[in-house]
Parts: structure tokens; C-alpha cells; sequence
């Protein structure tokens, strides 16, 4: 089997929700003796709620973060991004696993006229009229920020969300 450095890289470059169902699946076979989706959900509530996540209004029922089944709100995205930032042991890997913007993975055209020195970490999500994009803003010291954006129902094409997202992200590199 591939490291799971490897899995998670191509999770999140890629998007493949296999890859992060067959995650979560394996989190319920580790905590609960139990490979299932259900046993899963359970593991990552226990998980966030034991980090300090307030999971009050987030719903999860498969391991695909943005799914019409789930309901998760940019508060807890961001908020979840900070506290993973925290962890000293696990978090350079899943940082290192998300996709550089205007280069890399499903965000290769966001910010990519971009010039500065400031980099964007980020993962989207796409399903239809909802696009979402949470990361970390790296400044040119080092300095992260954790972002996370969701437009629901717009009725302007993808792009424009994505340019509107572009302009909110350009203010956040020029802090």
C-alpha cells in the first residue's frame, strides 16, 4: 500500500472522495473495531469534539466533506483548519498535502496571475451552484491564516466565484 502521506496527498490534489470515504472508513476500524461509514463519522465527531471543536450545527454522514449529505459551515471549516494547525505532530503532513493555488491540484487556476510572495494552501470543493475553498494564507514571514469560503446557490457562472474568491484572497495576502 502507498504511505498514507501518499493517500492524502492525492486525496486532496485530486479531490478523489473514494480516497476520503475509505479514510474515514478506516478512522471507525481503528477507534471502534468497525469499518464503516457510520463507525467513521462517529470517530471524527469524538476526534474534533475531544480538539476542541464545538460540533454543534455541523452534519456529517459520509467522509466527503462538500456532499449533499453533509452540512458543514466555513465557521467550522476554518475553525477546524486552526486547531489542525496546532498539532505538531500530523500537521506538516497534511499541509504539505494540500495543493499550492495558481499551481498544483484542483486550485491550479486560483491566483494564478498572482505575482507576491505569500502563498495559498488551499482545497476545494465543487458540486452544483456550491463551490468552497479552505486553506491557509501564508504570508512572506511565515505568518499563516486559516481561511474558508462557501458560496451555496449562485447564479453567476463557477468562474465568477472563483474571482470573487481570487479578490477576498488578494486582501487577505496584502495583511
Amino acid at each position: 500500500s502507498p504511505k498514507l502521506s501518499d493517500i492524502i496527498l492525492q486525496t486532496n490534489h485530486r479531490s478523489v472522495n473514494l480516497y476520503a470515504e475509505t479514510l474515514l472508513r478506516e478512522m471507525g476500524k481503528v477507534k471502534y473495531e468497525e469499518g464503516t461509514t457510520d463507525a467513521g463519522v462517529k470517530a471524527l465527531y469524538e476526534f474534533w469534539k475531544d480538539k476542541g471543536l464545538t460540533i454543534q450545527g455541523l452534519f456529517l454522514e459520509d467522509g466527503s466533506g462538500l456532499s449533499p449529505r453533509n452540512g458543514i459551515s466555513s465557521w467550522h471549516f476554518a475553525k477546524a483548519l486552526s486547531i489542525a494547525r496546532k498539532d505538531t505532530a500530523n500537521f506538516i503532513t497534511y499541509f504539505n498535502s494540500l495543493p499550492v493555488a495558481g499551481k498544483e491540484g484542483t486550485v491550479r487556476k486560483l491566483l494564478s496571475n498572482y505575482k507576491g510572495t505569500a502563498e495559498v494552501r488551499v482545497k476545494s470543493g465543487t458540486m452544483k451552484r456550491i463551490k468552497s475553498y479552505c486553506g491557509y494564507v501564508i504570508d512572506p514571514n511565515g505568518k499563516q491564516f486559516a481561511f474558508a469560503f462557501i458560496a451555496n446557490n449562485y447564479s453567476c457562472p463557477g468562474s465568477e466565484v472563483r474571482n470573487q474568491v481570487e479578490n477576498l484572497l488578494q486582501v487577505l495576502l496584502q495583511q
